[in-house]
């Protein structure tokens, strides 16, 4: 992204596939995938319209790594038009996001391409962001019995004070709207380790892993919770960090 109003792929003649290729095989110990945002205008031009997807997902095929997308008010008809690009291990983030190119049709049931998008192995991920998750969507796919395989918080600096603030806020929005604790806890640890086949590593206390660890205390109480279009949910329990491990040692934050 260049700037809020100018997104990266404004000028489409930058979205170079032997270049991205490169780069990938240049630093295969750090690049997992390939990531494409599609929102018309702020991210993609006109005259780019649906065809970054496509770029990705050659870029992708190129260095053998999935895709993952951020799909909403893309240049298309619907979500189906990007689900069908989309195969296991790909991730589909924003899933929860309330704007036009979502998970829901018309009358607010999941869409068709959604449930075989699942069924092939696409992973669908919340990536709460400043503008990407909404309570309503949410409540409703949960209803029925639509759940997200990873909970990320798209953490960033537009909304690291709101209304994200960290993961584990996002993780405490899930267990009010009705996941188990294992459930949650499975979606930030070993579901994602599996999604980046890199469960020997990480989201794992096993032997020879990273040895990251976080320890929390369980609150009882009234706690507001915000949505990103400001729609409030009252929850009677959360999660609060209290330790964190890091390489197998105690992280304390450095002194400004």
């Amino acid at each position: 992204m260049i700037t809020r109003e100018i997104g990266e792929l404004h000028d489409i003649q930058y979205a170079s596939v032997p270049k991205a290729v490169d780069m990938i095989e240049k630093q295969r110990d750090l690049i997992l995938g390939v990531k494409v945002r599609l929102s018309k205008n702020r991210v993609v031009s006109e005259s780019a319209g649906i065809r970054p997807l496509y770029l990705a997902r050659e870029a992708a095929d190129a260095v053998g790594l999935p895709i993952m997308v951020h799909p909403h008010e893309a240049w298309c008809h619907s979500i189906d038009d990007i689900l069908e690009v989309m195969r296991e291990y790909d991730i589909l983030t924003h899933c929860f996001h309330g704007k036009d190119i979502g998970i829901l049709d018309v009358n607010g049931n999941i869409r068709k391409s959604v449930h075989e998008a699942v069924e092939r192995g696409v992973i669908f991920d919340v990536g709460h962001g400043e503008g990407s998750f909404k309570w309503d969507v949410a409540e409703r796919a949960l209803r029925q019995n639509f759940h997200p395989q990873t909970i990320s918080s798209d953490l960033h600096f537009y909304n690291v004070n709101g209304p994200v603030y960290d993961l584990i806020t996002t993780v405490n929005k899930f267990l009010h709207l009705g996941l188990s604790l294992d459930d949650a806890l499975a979606k930030i640890t070993s579901t994602p380790a599996q999604a980046l086949r890199m469960s020997d590593q990480i989201g794992t206390l096993k032997v020879g892993a990273w040895g990251d660890a976080a320890i929390f205390k369980l609150e009882i109480g009234a706690f507001e919770f915000s949505d990103s279009h400001g729609q409030i949910r009252i929850a009677k329990e959360r999660l609060i960090p209290t330790t964190v491990l890091r390489a197998g040692k105690l992280y304390r934050k450095k002194a400004e």
